[in-house]
């Protein structure tokens, strides 16, 4: 599902989670490690076994981790706020027009569900750069004239500098879901973490 793979990785929600001081017994030694995953229903245990939390659509969690529902979440299009297209909800012709920016973790490829809802009426975008990682959204939106189709709470982050539009298209919500191993089920440094994880990313 590109353009929805690393949504709920949200800047605030790693400090949220180093700033916290947890009682020694709970969480001794705590260290963060955040690494891409790329979604494989069927990978192996073995592959799995230095993996401690995944966050990802539900239809991509490997099958043999507990999962639990963090939040559901929507698509918005998002520019800088002084960007020629800012202000009134943007035509469907100006959209398909503009360049637009495409985060795909996966590979280098330029097509998103917003190109496959695109498809479904006969038209098509101008995506001119594709990114790996949502961490690079926003320098990049506020030094051009791209556009970008993207999860709602990652924007909410950037108010003063990205404005939000409701898109045209009509485009599905999603959820992000948690997952972990069963060796990690019972601990109780990996359930702190996991609260955490839920409430941070249940503020909007």
């Amino acid at each position: 599902m590109p353009e929805s793979l690393p949504l709920c990785h949200r800047p605030r929600s790693t400090r949220h989670l180093l700033a916290m001081s947890p009682d020694p017994s709970v969480a001794p030694g705590l260290k963060v490690v955040v690494q891409s995953f790329l979604g494989e229903l069927g990978v192996s245990d073995k592959r799995l076994s230095g993996v401690d939390l995944v966050l990802t659509v539900p239809e991509l969690m490997p099958r043999q981790l507990h999962t639990k529902t963090l939040f559901s979440d929507r698509y918005i299009v998002t520019m800088r706020r002084d960007h020629p297209l800012a202000g009134n909800r943007v035509p469907l012709d100006d959209f398909c027009t503009a360049e637009h920016l495409l985060v795909y973790p996966h590979e280098a490829v330029s097509f998103g569900v917003t190109d496959a809802a695109l498809a479904t009426l006969g038209r098509s975008r101008r995506v001119r750069l594709v990114v790996p990682t949502f961490s690079l959204v926003p320098k990049v939106l506020l030094e051009t004239d791209l556009v970008a189709v993207l999860p709602e709470r990652l924007v909410q982050d950037y108010p003063e500098t990205l404005v939000v539009q409701e898109p045209l298209l009509d485009l599905d919500p999603f959820e992000i879901a948690a997952g972990w191993p069963d060796r990690l089920n019972q601990s109780d440094m990996h359930r702190w973490i996991r609260e955490i994880r839920r409430v941070n990313v249940g503020d909007r």
